[in-house]
């Protein structure tokens, strides 16, 4: 058995997990400040399609249905007070279409004994959108059997009565039954059929439905396989007395012409509850299946050329490494070896060559990893590691750019806080941070680079005091290819760069269980980039 403190360090170690891998959408809100998001999880991505940035520091209220806002508002107040019947709100996606979930709240107080509330939302859209159509399709044959006084009354009169029944109100049901889009029948208990609306005569090739009443399925129909179905199904409804709805059946349009139905069978009752027969809805669906079955065919063929794309790319990349790598080492070797007795004509060719050599060389392997990242092929070889150093590391691999740049350094780093990470690729990542943040800030201008340890995540923060970011260019630096053209700006900052650093560095640190966040007050604020990796999950 293990002990009381044991079972806290497993529970510590498996929470996070839990947290980031449940289908429910788990959120800390301040409710002390317009119950703004400090703490969002993953499910957030994959259900309404927001980033972690996107939220973080948001009022949860911007993102609920208008008409909901002050339920959940009330309900945030005294939710740790509510045990059962908790509510039911509507949550934009990023499309602007509304989601509904189940609400819970909970109270705590965090580590500087500040209180905030804990949202717990399960996705309940699925058996809302149920509710809904079951809704609606009661609500219609209810008001179908109502308004139809046949239907529950013909089977009560004499031969006599029931023929002057029909007559009186006959020029009522047909007006009601041919302005209904569906194919609809109904039968009595022997499944003799009473009345149909034009729509289902002519799907049975019987003209008018004067032609279908007091006959059979054996009168009207010449499928016998199809005859045996219908009656055994029909039957089933009667004698069990419970409706089936949204029934997908085929049906084959003179003999022929296969259409696909969306079928209800209801069963019927007189005034004084008794079975009586039953109703029937053939709604044709045919064009939405061929819409559905054509989208599935188009996504099939999406998923063979992206296929294809990220083999020719990994082709193409490999088959320019070795050549690249030949260009670009031969270029350092000449420079390092004879750099001192080449001609300056000579030696500027060689830099260029090399320049060059270096920029296709990394391209080619920023290309590569863009491919194992979106393939999920990206293996990540973990060790405990000093993240101080680390960043060290990065600094000194990018002296040369900085040195060109004439941007000063200053760093805040504790001594040694170590963390579990791929340190290779998370040096890539920091690099390309970094590095983004050199080629933004114009000459003499100042980098910081910070590290700081909280409870349960470490944040890594650059920031510069550079050309910034405008909210437009804030929506694209994390895409791939999301370069942010510089050119004939006047704003003295290196142009160079393909649009795949910033991205890389999102996908890597993603991988690592991260987050990554960037900030900016506008033209010429600076820009402040955010590095954060949880203890549980790096």
């Amino acid at each position: 058995m293990l002990e009381e403190s044991e079972k806290s360090v497993v529970y510590s170690e498996i929470l996070p997990f839990v947290i980031e891998n449940t289908n429910d959408l788990i959120c800390i809100v301040d409710p002390d400040y317009e119950f703004k998001l400090e703490f969002v999880n993953q499910a957030y991505r994959y259900i309404l399609d927001y980033s972690c940035e996107e939220l973080i520091g948001n009022s949860f209220l911007d993102y609920i249905f208008p008409a909901d806002v002050k339920k959940v508002i009330n309900f945030l107040k005294k939710g740790s007070e509510i045990k059962t019947n908790f509510p039911e709100i509507r949550i934009k996606r990023k499309d602007e279409k509304y989601i509904w979930f189940e609400f819970k709240v909970k109270k705590f107080k965090d580590p500087a004994n500040l209180y905030k509330l804990l949202l717990i939302l399960r996705d309940i859209s699925k058996i809302k959108n149920l509710e809904i159509k079951i809704e609606q399709s009661e609500k219609r044959f209810k008001d179908l059997t109502t308004s139809i006084p046949e239907i529950r009354f013909w089977k009560l009169f004499n031969p006599k009565k029931y023929e002057q029944a029909l007559r009186n109100s006959y020029e009522m049901l047909q007006l009601v039954m041919n302005t209904i889009p569906e194919n609809i029948f109904w039968k009595d208990n022997n499944l003799v059929y009473l009345g149909c609306n034009r729509n289902y005569a002519i799907l049975i090739g019987a003209k008018n439905p004067r032609n279908v009443i007091g006959k059979t399925d054996f009168d009207l129909l010449k499928d016998k396989e199809k005859i045996d179905y219908l009656q055994a199904h029909e039957t089933i409804i009667i004698e069990s007395d419970n409706p089936e709805f949204h029934i997908l059946e085929p049906w084959y349009r003179n003999g022929e012409k296969k259409i696909w139905l969306d079928v209800n069978r209801i069963p019927l009752h007189d005034s004084s509850g008794n079975s009586v027969g039953i109703l029937v809805t053939y709604d044709d669906i045919t064009e939405k299946i061929e819409a559905e079955r054509l989208i599935i065919e188009e996504n099939k063929k999406l998923l063979e050329l992206d296929q294809m794309r990220e083999e020719l790319i990994t082709r193409v990349s490999h088959e320019l490494k070795t050549p690249l790598s030949s260009v670009y080492s031969g270029s350092e070797f000449l420079l390092e070896l004879y750099g001192d007795e080449l001609s300056n004509e000579i030696k500027e060719i060689v830099e260029i060559i090399n320049r060059g050599g270096k920029r296709l060389k990394d391209l080619v392997n920023n290309l590569i990893d863009v491919i194992r990242i979106e393939s999920n092929k990206h293996i990540l070889n973990k060790s405990k590691e000093n993240l101080s150093e680390m960043i060290k590391e990065c600094i000194i691999d990018l002296k040369f750019l900085i040195k060109q740049r004439q941007i000063s350094i200053e760093v805040e780093l504790s001594k040694e806080i170590y963390l579990k990470i791929d340190k290779n690729r998370m040096k890539q990542a920091i690099t390309n941070i970094l590095s983004n943040a050199l080629r933004n800030t114009p000459p003499n201008g100042i980098i910081y680079i910070n590290l700081k340890e909280n409870e349960s995540y470490i944040d890594i923060t650059i920031k510069d005091t550079g050309v910034g970011l405008t909210e437009k260019e804030m929506k694209k630096i994390f895409k791939k290819f999301g370069k942010i053209e510089r050119y004939g700006k006047k704003l003295d900052v290196d142009i160079e760069g393909t649009g795949l650093g910033l991205y890389l560095s999102k996908g890597i640190i993603e991988l690592h269980g991260g987050h990554i966040f960037a900030k900016s007050k506008g033209r010429n604020e600076g820009s402040i980039f955010t590095i954060r990796l949880f203890k549980k999950t790096a």
